[in-house]
């Protein structure tokens, strides 16, 4: 069925790109995020907006269950960080992860309690514990707890847990849609380790997707850097088109807050990085960055509240490139 394989795709990040295949949508990223904190002034806005949008990028390249990537490549040192430091290589815990909480869909009868294992390279298991409300159907509630048993991958002890709850599934011949929760406790690595929520939810008809990531105070914590993520992010496609729109609250140096506003959908090449498109770094008094794509990366003016042009800037600021083939 067209919708249930959109459904499992979805479901696990990593396989967003690849949601084109089952048609496109639209979607906006907003949230309702509290207030924004910090203020944005002229001698210091470009370093300001490369912060925020430093922290927006990284998790662009990770996802809560580790390792995975929505499109859109990174240029910047700390985001290649996150996103080289998933548990698994190449996706493979988030199809795990997919294959478990969506099994009866793929056809695969599984009893009310299952528990499964999956060998680490270095050692030790991944222990998946579903529950299911229903073992022929996916149902409100099912849930999939992720532990480790002695796991060891790229010589790195995994620990911590992880639960993926599905909040709402529904599917016919003709459309679908799923709201998944993933929490984590401490999972991950001494490289990686995510703390916190993000709700993924997911619309798809054979005309149109729409998946939309929306973190909770979700923490992502390197050697050299700790990402707190309070925004979401709306992946739409067609089978012309790619967008992508960011929308809630951004952390920046010093726990300052900024709210996204997504003026026009970033739209994404087949490369990865966007070609168009245009967002508002939005500070306590309502003074603003935009942010508008130039070849290979953003550049940043300054609007002071309720301003219609520019009082400083353009100016370069963050780049981007395409992920590695």
């Amino acid at each position: 069925m067209l919708t249930t394989r959109c459904l499992r795709l979805a479901l696990a990040p990593v396989f967003i790109a690849t949601l084109v295949a089952c048609g496109g949508g639209g979607g906006d990223g907003g949230s309702s995020a509290p207030a924004a904190t910090g203020d944005l002034v002229v001698g210091s806005y470009a370093a300001t907006s490369d912060a925020v949008v430093g922290s927006v990028m990284s998790a662009m390249n990770f996802d809560p269950t580790a390792g995975g990537g929505l499109p859109l490549g990174t240029g910047n040192a700390q985001a290649q960080g996150v996103a080289a430091a998933g548990v698994l290589p190449n996706g493979r815990f988030e199809r795990m992860l997919a294959e478990r909480a969506l099994s009866r869909s793929a056809g695969v009868r599984a009893l009310a309690t299952e528990t499964s294992t999956s060998a680490c390279s270095g050692g030790g298991q991944l222990v998946f514990v579903a529950n299911y409300a229903n073992a022929e159907a996916v149902t409100k509630g099912d849930r999939v707890d992720v532990s480790s048993n002695g796991c060891i991958e790229n010589g790195l002890a995994v620990t911590g847990t992880m639960a993926l709850v599905i909040s709402s599934y529904s599917e016919s011949s003709s459309a679908a849609s799923a709201a998944i929760t993933v929490t984590a406790a401490g999972f991950g690595t001494s490289e990686l380790r995510v703390n916190g929520s993000m709700t993924l939810s997911i619309a798809a008809t054979q005309t149109q997707s729409t998946v939309t990531l929306a973190y909770q105070a979700m923490t992502a914590t390197t050697p050299t850097v700790t990402y707190r993520w309070d925004h979401s992010i709306a992946f739409t496609a067609t089978e012309t088109q790619e967008t992508l729109a960011f929308g809630g609250l951004a952390h920046g140096a010093g726990g300052a807050t900024y709210t996204l506003r997504q003026d026009v959908p970033f739209v994404v090449t087949g490369s990865g990085v966007p070609s168009a498109g245009q967002l508002s770094i939005i500070d306590k008094d309502g003074d603003r960055v935009q942010v508008n794509v130039e070849t290979g990366g953003f550049t940043y003016a300054f609007y002071p509240a309720g301003a219609s042009t520019p009082s400083a800037g353009p100016v370069p600021g963050w780049r981007f490139e395409a992920l590695p083939q």
